[in-house]
């Protein structure tokens, strides 16, 4: 990996990745009061973002601290979601 690679490179990278652009505080809302049981549809609400915001079809790095470098994209972006989830829930 390059030394100027700017992508996140842990889950910590994301977050704060996340909360600079979510500027308006529209999503910061709606995560913040997404009950557990709808992890699922947040889920699929944030993937192809995060995909994308993380480029995780190439990250090893960030992969690797989901879990696995050999994870997918897919399963690398559901822990990235369940972790902002769990940022707006720290109680829970």
């Amino acid at each position: 990996m390059d030394e100027e690679d700017y992508r996140p490179k842990t889950i910590k990278d994301v977050i704060e990745l996340w909360m600079s652009q979510n500027e308006e505080g529209v999503e910061t809302d709606l995560i913040s009061n997404i009950p557990r049981n709808k992890l699922d549809w947040l889920y699929n609400n944030l993937k192809n973002r995060i995909i994308m915001l993380c480029e995780l079809e190439d990250n090893e790095v960030l992969r690797e601290a989901c879990g696995s470098k050999d994870m997918s994209p897919e399963e690398a972006a559901k822990v990235i979601s369940n972790a902002i989830w769990q940022y707006f829930h720290p109680n829970l």
